[in-house]
């Protein structure tokens, strides 16, 4: 009987080392999901806003093409409005060519 005893004793203590072992791999297992959780939600978060970002600079070379392409219309609009300018001075030279003094 005792030696029942003791083999119960002997089976139970090796069963509770077991479930120490086992309670301390399943923390450490944890402890490793949670610290790879941390680094993963990071890099999670950066993609998002390098996506926002590479959005937004697409947006603002959009917006850079039409002021460019404004400037663009605008500066041909100076250009004939010199020319006209230019003839204009030309015929009022010849009119007041015409004057004597």
């Amino acid at each position: 009987m005792r030696e029942i005893s003791t083999n119960t004793r002997k089976v139970a203590d090796v069963a509770t080392a077991a479930m120490q072992i086992a309670n301390s791999t399943s923390a450490s297992i944890a402890t490793a999901v949670e610290q790879q959780h941390s680094p993963q939600s990071y890099i999670s978060e950066n993609m998002i806003n390098i996506a926002n970002s590479s959005a937004d600079t697409t947006d603002t070379m959009s917006n850079i093409a039409e002021v460019s392409n404004h400037i663009s219309e605008q500066a041909t609009y100076v250009q004939n409005a010199a020319e006209e300018l230019n003839a204009l001075s030309g015929q009022l030279n010849d009119v007041v060519g015409q004057f004597k003094v």
